[in-house]
């Protein structure tokens, strides 16, 4: 069965709106995409950072603070902002179009994973120039990916949370779930230095697909059992089946809907 053309053409079509809709936006999204070297470079600049999990300090602070990049875009980013265009009308304005509920989420999904993957590309290229970190190229082509992996579900969780809340409200509820799962998922603080503070957190942090993203990422850079690797794909794979229905079911009932 070969793919409709209409179909890809409509879809091609979205996806180039969403990010020419985000090229007129530079401030946010530079907002978005920088603010994670930031903290990255705030991190590494100590000359003593320490060896974390047996990984050296400022590679181990490119993995994490990739997947916090990839949380903080799917929630901040395009969460807002599709609650945004709920709330404008915007939603409302597509129902005439031929655009499907998937599409529409594709398009956004695919936007998501691009601004993820220049943010990667930012901290990647801030740690071998500023901090000398020595990535392989295998381990630049399995960072890419896993990040790229990750976004699927983060974005999806975002998607789901925008088409769930008003545009009001979206910031306020997105700061109050992004500041707990990014502070227990060890993707801020690592998750051996959790266990010495408070190993009750270790024990929930697996509810959380942020965890699980973390812990998927990270296998890029240090030694990990492939089983392990494997129960967290499985969980990643999860999420993405469940948020994806969730967004899906979300979105057409909410189909033309107002919030403020």
């Amino acid at each position: 069965m070969t793919p409709n053309p209409r179909w890809l053409h409509v879809c091609c079509l979205h996806i180039w709106l969403e990010l020419l809709k985000l090229a007129r936006m530079p401030v946010y999204v530079v907002l978005l995409t920088l603010l994670p070297a930031v903290f990255y470079s705030l991190s590494a600049a100590n000359p003593r950072v320490p060896d974390i999990e047996g990984v050296p300090g400022r590679t181990y602070l490119i993995a994490t603070m990739a997947v916090f990049s990839a949380t903080a875009i799917a929630l901040f980013g395009f969460g807002i902002g599709y609650a945004t265009e709920r709330g404008q009308g915007w939603m409302q304005s597509l129902r005439p179009t031929p655009a499907s509920p998937v599409l529409t989420l594709l398009a956004k999904m695919i936007a998501c994973a691009l601004v993820t993957l220049i943010a990667l590309i930012g901290l990647m290229l801030l740690g071998r120039f500023l901090f000398h970190v020595r990535l392989t190229p295998m381990q630049v082509v399995l960072l890419i990916s896993a990040i790229l992996v990750c976004s699927i579900p983060l974005s999806l969780i975002g998607l789901t949370l925008g088409a769930m809340v008003g545009a009001n409200s979206a910031p306020i509820i997105m700061m109050l779930l992004f500041l707990p799962i990014a502070s227990i998922s060890g993707i801020v603080v690592p998750m051996e230095m959790i266990q010495r503070g408070n190993p009750i957190l270790v024990q929930i942090a697996p509810m959380w697909p942020t965890y699980h993203a973390g812990q998927f990422v990270l296998a890029v850079v240090r030694p990990a059992p492939v089983g392990s690797v494997l129960m967290h794909a499985m969980a990643l794979i999860c999420y993405t089946a469940l948020f994806a229905a969730a967004a899906v079911l979300v979105y057409r009932q909410g189909e033309g809907r107002m919030h403020g």
